[in-house]
């Protein structure tokens, strides 16, 4: 069981934040200063223009089960519609608060004003009490970055086998990165509940490297190769473990929200080939973290061989890592070490309930490395 804080809509979560959301750039730092001042989470979207991929992201994290009240930051001009922003955000019954700091007076003004509702819904959103609900209704967003070769050989092959239990108990688990799955597409269509699913999943591979071949960069960096990786193809089947066993039963992509039906589902958020914006997307893992959330994730786990500190405001994050140096040299920001496996004091299914044991630990208030450190790390799409 978990204790959780029930929304009015019906909803769950693991979290009962504050959210300062911004709309643009130049209401990033006075949305900032609003959150350090109430202990609010700060995220938003920094560009001027308009992007329907961002904005669904937006009113979906406005709208995240983590968060119990919102304040939304604008700057006045902007292309984002802030006003809709607002209404998209409480129409799931939730409190949102709008400053637009050319119509507030400024930025001493939406300061105050900001400090002044902030320290109120704050104060509202601590005296809410937790429920208990049962497993399944947890939604669980799997990344991994910096992977070397101890990524493929255990720690990816332990979440994997955590989620399929997950799965068994009706809870929903999403995992992203179709560019680190190209070679597999005969895999994944066999474990496609249906051949439909199974044709989408192909396709989205496909797309992937399309995109990879257009812009000259594969999803393996120096890193992998340093850490053991040397082709594609290595951490392709590396990065597939993290799958489990667990028939697939759909695709969704960036800007949509998760079925909350349980199973497991891929995320897609490689960018349209054929788009005439097309780039190269930064914000690395802070991007596909923030993705996963935006999709309906409460909680996140981050698999890596090399090491990361990165974070989320919305959704904790737990690192696991069976590298025994990336353990040792990065103590302070890995919350599992599995690599105890390649001493023989830690077997794979021993591993898995490791992690499985841990999920349910910080869903229920415990608190992870990143947490504790501070690391909030974001990225809101801006492709397409």
């Amino acid at each position: 069981m978990l204790k959780a804080y029930l929304r009015e809509n019906g909803e769950i979560g693991i979290r009962n934040h504050l959210l300062i959301l911004y709309t643009v750039e130049c209401a990033r730092v006075i949305a900032g200063k609003i959150a350090a001042a109430t202990g609010g989470k700060l995220i938003g979207f920094s560009g001027c223009y308009a992007n329907p991929i961002a904005y669904r992201s937006l009113v979906n994290l406005g709208r995240h089960p983590n968060v119990g009240a919102v304040i939304i930051v604008a700057l006045g001009c902007e292309h984002t519609d802030y006003r809709r922003l607002q209404a998209d955000i409480a129409a799931g019954s939730k409190p949102v608060e709008l400053l637009v700091i050319q119509e507030a007076g400024g930025s001493v003004a939406t300061l105050a004003e900001g400090t002044r509702l902030g320290t109120k819904l704050a104060a509202k959103l601590s005296e809410q009490a937790s429920i208990e609900v049962a497993n399944n209704r947890l939604i669980v967003g799997v990344e991994c970055g910096g992977s070397d070769a101890t990524s493929g050989l255990i720690t990816n092959r332990a979440v994997g086998k955590a989620m399929d239990r997950l799965i068994s108990e009706g809870g929903t688990v999403l995992v992203e990165e179709f560019g680190e799955l190209l070679g597999c597409e005969s895999i994944l269509e066999e474990r496609a509940v249906c051949p439909e699913v199974g044709t989408e999943v192909v396709k989205r591979v496909k797309k992937a490297r399309r995109y990879s071949n257009i812009i000259k960069e594969f999803a393996i960096s120096p890193g992998n190769i340093e850490g053991g990786l040397t082709t594609i193809e290595e951490k392709s089947y590396g990065a597939l473990m993290k799958l489990g066993s667990s028939p697939i039963k759909g695709v969704i992509q960036a800007g949509d929200l998760a079925p909350r039906d349980g199973g497991l589902y891929l995320f897609d958020r490689v960018p349209n080939p054929d788009s005439r914006a097309l780039c190269i997307c930064g914000g690395g893992d802070a991007l596909g973290l923030t993705d996963l959330v935006a999709a309906g994730a409460q909680l996140l786990i981050f698999t890596t061989g090399r090491g990361t500190p990165v974070g989320n405001p919305i959704a904790p994050v737990i690192k696991a890592c069976a590298n025994p140096e990336t353990g040792r040299m990065l103590a302070d920001n890995i919350d599992l070490d599995l690599s105890g496996y390649f001493k023989n004091e830690l077997s794979l299914e021993q591993a898995a309930e490791k992690i499985f044991d841990t999920l349910i630990g910080v869903a229920n208030g415990g608190f992870t490395r990143a947490e504790l450190l501070g690391h909030e790390e974001y990225w809101v799409s801006y492709k397409y």
